[in-house]
């Protein structure tokens, strides 16, 4: 029963991990997995010594590389790690794509080595809820922050916390296309996502039954069961000026800076 138990709840339970829980019992194990502190010196150890092979041929814009390097850039801000997603620097692909490659190594450390299992496999549920796809060299470098910050963080707390910091993440503004949402052509794709997968879901789509929210029962109370298209419209047009800092030109001579971050443009957000 044990080890059956510690399988849903771990990526795979040792015989030292079988031993921690019998001696705790589960609701002390189960207490101090959802409450991750202290050190863990076997991951520590593993992350620190683990070496990641680079390699590429040259070109005119760069000298070859073939190399193994340290996990040295999942904790960099991602003011430090735009530079990479710059189409005007003449680097290797695979420099830009490197935050991304160091993140899935420690995705596979992690699971195998941390004593916070709970936690690495709540991290693993998030991360597929609010799917990304970091193909995209901008998404690529913006990764461990969208892992670090958004869901490491907030996976094991309060979830309108870590729907907000999701919505407000580097890695989603530019996968659901919201970075480009303004007055007058509002994006509504992450507006429509929001709904359908990432809080209510598709079963409470009722635009075949409404075509006004008042219609929608419970809407009047505050509390409707569903929603409908005028829901997404809405909900679109309150995240238009919802940007990152990618160095774009926003109007009047004016560029944003260039580190990867959220910001908000009153003059680009629906007035009404």
């Amino acid at each position: 029963m044990s080890q059956a138990l510690l399988d849903r709840l771990t990526f795979g339970a040792s015989p030292s991990d079988l031993g921690v829980f019998h001696g705790a019992g589960l609701e002390k194990w189960l207490s101090e997995q959802l409450s991750p502190n202290g050190q863990d010196p076997k991951l520590e150890q593993a992350l620190s010594t683990t070496v990641l092979k680079i390699s590429y041929e040259a070109s005119s814009d760069h000298a070859a590389v073939n190399e193994n390097r340290p996990l040295n850039l999942l904790h960099k801000p991602l003011a430090e790690l735009w530079s990479l997603a710059d189409g005007q620097n003449k680097i290797a692909n695979e420099e830009r794509m490197r935050p991304l490659r160091e993140l899935t190594a420690v995705r596979l450390l992690r699971a195998a080595h941390s004593k916070w299992q709970v936690k690495e496999m709540m991290t693993a549920f998030w991360l597929d809820h609010f799917n990304v796809h970091a193909g995209e060299r901008q998404i690529a470098v913006a990764m461990p922050t969208f892992e670090n910050e958004c869901i490491r963080q907030h996976g094991l707390g309060n979830f309108q916390q870590l729907l907000e910091s999701v919505a407000q993440s580097t890695a989603m503004l530019i996968y659901l296309n919201n970075r480009s949402s303004r007055t007058g052509a509002p994006n509504e794709n992450y507006a429509r996502e929001l709904f359908e997968l990432h809080t209510l879901g598709k079963a409470s789509y009722l635009n075949d039954l409404y075509s006004k929210w008042r219609q929608v029962p419970g809407a009047d109370q505050g509390a409707p069961t569903g929603y409908i298209d005028q829901d997404v419209y809405e909900a679109a047009r309150a995240f238009t000026g919802w940007v990152i800092e990618d160095g774009r030109g926003i109007g009047s001579g004016l560029n944003l800076p260039k580190t990867g971050r959220f910001t908000y443009l009153d003059s680009w957000h629906d007035p009404y």
